[in-house]
């Protein structure tokens, strides 16, 4: 079940604001959107999402996720932290990048329209966009964290220059697709009785490795056991790993790793990120967030059935994920059913928050307590980017090394310590500044020219 945006069939391109055709304006022309022409709820939306990324992202860069997978022990066994990984999944799990690639579509209807009204190519900008930002990704991915989103956004962006033109019947199917096919995929690999790609005793020895490459100093790990060996064949009860893989070593497992996602499915994941982008350019083509006083109602609506469906498959997905075996040579049933309801259960719940946000955007009150978050919505690719940077620092044998050295709940608090001084830095950045360092340069690449740093005086 998808979140319900009204469906109305459209008979004609979107409205447009009227404008003079008779001259032709350049790519350049179009350029960034003035201040008082920002819609501040996007704001608030983004710098919302950002700290549940935090949130999310930041155990992934402690935890050795191979030997975490392997089921050879559990590396958190801590009651505090299993509350922690159960609170994470049911708030947090797919709920944050989904609800960005959803703005990142209502963005694509907002550009388009711009473009409309200055009678401006649209196409070509786009894909200069488009182009940057994968640079972006590819960048982030290497350089520093190979969780990097940025460059699907890219990819899943490009197929909707194709589909712009279609009628809201046609895009609704794109999107039951986006959901349908990812589950079918995995229901016959389960059907079918298909392995995962590495056996436990790989996921293992790669986790070792992880320990070795980012971790720093000793780690004493018990020895992989294969249960369901007759003939077990003699092993120490620990085996010591020392950390001291360098910064190039880093950088360079990162890019064997990156062939190696892709070549075992990875791309998979691309359609689940995509039901959400087609779903806010439906979403921005009605001019939902352009015209907020005009679809409250409906907002509502959506808040009270998305937080009630939404928040059941949360907690399906939390508990089965905390609950399903590791380590297995095949698909479980409780990671199945957990895989099922996280694609089902992400853009519901997403939607959810974005409606309560914007719901409460609209009392006076809640708009200057959420003004934090529209700072650091308004520098997200630099805030997005710059977690990486503090969290890799953190973490990695090359910065402090403290990689294995925490867990889940002491994880959270470092998320929220980070995030709160982005919400500092922000709001005094913006105080100065039209766009965070990595949105000016974003900018730079694709309008041809470096826009203006600082706003004008009678912004």
């Amino acid at each position: 079940m998808t979140p319900q945006i009204p469906t109305t069939e459209l008979k004609s391109e979107p409205v447009r604001l009227e404008t003079n055709t008779s001259q032709s304006a350049t790519t350049a022309d179009l350029g960034p959107v003035r201040p008082s022409e920002r819609i501040v709820e996007m704001d608030f939306l983004r710098g919302f999402a950002l700290l549940g990324i935090c949130v999310i992202n930041l155990p992934t860069f402690f935890t050795p996720g191979s030997l975490e997978s392997s089921g050879a022990f559990d590396l958190f066994p801590s009651v505090k932290d299993s509350v922690a990984r159960w609170l994470v999944d049911f708030f947090g799990s797919g709920k944050f990048n989904s609800m960005f690639s959803f703005l990142f579509g209502v963005g694509f209807a907002i550009q388009m329209d711009r473009a409309t009204v200055k009678n401006s190519p649209f196409a070509g900008m786009y894909l200069r966009r488009l182009l940057a930002l994968f640079a972006f990704g590819m960048a982030h991915y290497l350089l520093l964290w190979w969780g990097d989103v940025l460059h699907i956004y890219a990819a899943i962006g490009l197929p909707l220059i194709l589909a712009r033109k279609l009628r809201d019947r046609w895009l609704w199917l794109i999107v039951a697709l986006c959901v349908i096919v990812p589950i079918g995929r995995f229901a016959v690999g389960a059907a079918l009785g298909e392995k995962p790609s590495k056996t436990p005793a790989q996921r293992y020895e790669r986790g070792l490795e992880e320990l070795r490459i980012y971790g720093q100093g000793e780690f004493v790990i018990p020895a992989f056991v294969d249960k369901k060996a007759n003939d077990q064949p003699f092993r120490p009860l620990e085996v010591t790993v020392v950390g001291n893989g360098t910064y190039a070593e880093v950088v360079s497992d990162r890019a064997h790793q990156l062939i190696e996602e892709y070549r075992e499915g990875g791309a998979w994941f691309w359609p689940i990120m995509g039901n959400t982008l087609v779903i806010g350019y439906i979403a921005g083509r009605r001019r939902f967030l352009q015209d907020i006083p005009g679809h409250l109602g409906q907002i509502r609506t959506l808040a009270w059935w998305s937080g009630i469906i939404g928040f059941v498959f949360a907690a399906v997905f939390a508990t089965s994920s905390l609950l399903a075996p590791s380590g297995e040579d095949s698909f479980s049933t409780l990671g199945l059913i957990a895989g099922l309801c996280y694609i089902l259960g992400r853009p519901i719940l997403c939607a959810f928050y974005m409606c309560v946000i914007v719901l409460l955007a609209q009392k006076p009150f809640w708009r200057t307590a959420m003004a934090p978050l529209a700072s650091v919505g308004r520098m997200p690719l630099t805030n997005y980017l710059m977690q990486s940077v503090v969290a890799s620092f953190l973490f990695y044998g090359y910065g402090m090394g403290l990689y294995y050295r925490i867990g889940p709940a002491v994880g959270v608090l470092i998320a929220f310590a980070i995030y709160a001084v982005q919400v500092v830095y922000s709001a005094w950045w913006m105080k100065k500044f039209r766009f965070g360092p990595a949105e000016w340069l974003w900018r730079t690449l694709t309008y041809g020219k470096p826009p203006a740093m600082t706003a004008p005086a009678s912004a």
